[in-house]
């Protein structure tokens, strides 16, 4: 090939990649133009700008509580105009001056002209010791004064900054998105097109309540482990053998409590199935031992070691009221229990009146309510029992009468004091109260008490070794926990 033919190659290719170049660049100019071109007819275009450690997390929360028919720009193109607008690298400084509002907003709606959006949010996240807040303007294309100019508390949680944010700019973003078009006249559907309706209805309500992960009355599985410090008051009512029939009374034994709820179906989103769950709690005491008085005689005194258990198991109905974000949950159970407390005598004068402490083994079938109040992030939980023992009073030819040698004729059938007198009844009720605050992710420290009152009733007869009318028995459980929704 000739020198001049390549050199002429050379040049028509140079030209070549010359036009390329510029339709390229034009391509892209006008995709730019494009972005920021007006939007359709009736809709609205908002720019968000976030600073701060969180800040993306922040930006996703902001963007989604805009309604439909609200635009969210290019986070990046904004940042750029903002620059592009004289404004500093961050806006930190700027966004605590107060003084110098007129100044920023004048600044800021240069950038949102140049972006073509109808208001603009900027923001920026601070922590101050273990405190997050947010310093949030919200403004109108134009407008020499800001919408919302406040500093919000984000607290501690996602839960909490998802409300506090909510709450400052769910409305004033629904008021600037248009409203919504007019719905169309609906049609009759055909009798099958009904059916599919009516089904597809039922199963949308099973599903409305979604699975909603460290959230009370959506969790899959809720454990609690805490400390406890118990008391018992037991006495009896028109006793007439005071001798062999000894009041009882203690506080302070500690002890460990632990419980779990389980909801299998929680994901489910079957209507009964996803709020039906199994709870399990159970609490032992500690250290406990008992005595008489000093025998004034000078003999040794009775000494007995105590066991002190509780048990709860059953089924739990939970309902939510309210906020789904944040409900009132009501609990209905049904399930067994126990409840023992018993003398094991540690000498021989605690063995010669072991028949004469108020041992006791309930046995009980339990029907419950309880509620959990939340109050952003804290909550208050009560609930209330009815106490229905198992087994009934014994055969007469098994209540203990008094034997010509001193002893009983026939002996108590075991150490329980409900074994001794004739015609035993016993009922029992139980409430408590606990407070909780959230501290994490689905992590709360609670403290609170439940107190039991079991009553009895009593048919004492002529000759009967132990006569009185009726006992009470009073339990108090004061306590503090941990626990953790999943």
């Amino acid at each position: 090939m000739s020198r001049s033919r390549r050199w002429g190659s050379r040049a028509l290719l140079a030209l070549s990649v010359g036009a390329a170049t510029v339709t390229l660049h034009d391509l892209a100019q006008a995709r730019k133009k494009d972005s920021l071109a007006a939007p359709a007819e009736g809709s609205k275009r908002l720019a968000v700008y976030v600073e701060g450690k969180n800040a993306n997390a922040i930006y996703d929360q902001l963007v989604a509580l805009g309604p439909d028919g609200l635009e969210v720009l290019d986070r990046a193109e904004f940042a750029k105009a903002i620059r592009g607008a004289g404004l500093p690298a961050t806006l930190s400084y700027s966004l605590q001056n107060k003084s110098g509002r007129k100044i920023l907003l004048k600044n800021l709606n240069k950038a949102v002209s140049k972006v073509g959006a109808d208001a603009f949010v900027v923001a920026r996240e601070t922590l101050v010791g273990k405190k997050h807040e947010l310093q949030v303007i919200f403004a109108l294309k134009g407008a020499e004064n800001a919408e919302l100019d406040e500093k919000l508390d984000l607290g501690s949680n996602d839960r909490a900054q998802r409300k506090a944010l909510k709450d400052s700019l769910e409305q004033p973003l629904k008021a600037l998105a248009p409203p919504p078009p007019p719905e169309p006249e609906p049609t009759p559907p055909a009798e099958e097109e009904k059916k599919e309706d009516e089904g597809e209805a039922s199963s949308g309500g099973a599903m409305s309540a979604e699975y909603r992960q460290n959230t009370a009355g959506y969790e899959l599985v809720a454990a609690r482990l805490g400390f406890v410090v118990g008391g018992r008051w037991f006495k009896y009512s028109d006793a007439v053998t005071t001798d062999n029939s000894r009041p009882y009374a203690v506080f302070g034994p500690p002890g460990l409590t632990a419980g779990v709820d389980v909801y299998p179906g929680a994901k489910s989103g079957i209507v009964g199935l996803r709020d039906l769950g199994v709870s399990i709690d159970y609490a032992q005491h500690f250290a406990l031992r008992s005595k008489t008085a000093q025998n004034p005689d000078g003999s040794d005194s009775a000494t007995f070691d105590g066991t002190w258990n509780r048990l709860d198991v059953g089924l739990r109905y939970r309902l939510r009221l309210g906020d789904p974000a944040s409900p009132l949950v009501l609990g209905l159970g049904v399930g067994y229990g126990f409840e023992n407390f018993v003398f094991t005598p540690a000498n021989p004068a605690a063995e010669a009146i072991k028949f004469e402490v108020p041992t006791v083994r309930y046995d009980y079938v339990k029907l419950g309510f309880d509620a959990w109040l939340p109050f952003g992030m804290f909550a208050v939980g009560p609930r209330f029992a009815y106490l229905a023992p198992l087994g009934g009073a014994l055969p007469d030819d098994k209540i203990p009468g008094p034997g010509l040698d001193g002893s009983f004729a026939p002996e108590p059938v075991d150490d329980t004091v409900y074994a001794r007198f004739r015609g035993a009844s016993v009922k029992g009720i139980t409430a408590g109260l606990d407070a909780g605050v959230t501290v994490g992710s689905g992590i709360e420290v609670r403290a609170g008490f439940d107190y039991v009152r079991y009553f009895s009733a009593f048919k004492p007869d002529v000759g009967d070794a132990f006569v009185a009318g009726g006992a009470l028995d009073e339990v108090l459980e004061v306590r503090a926990l941990a626990g953790y929704r999943y």
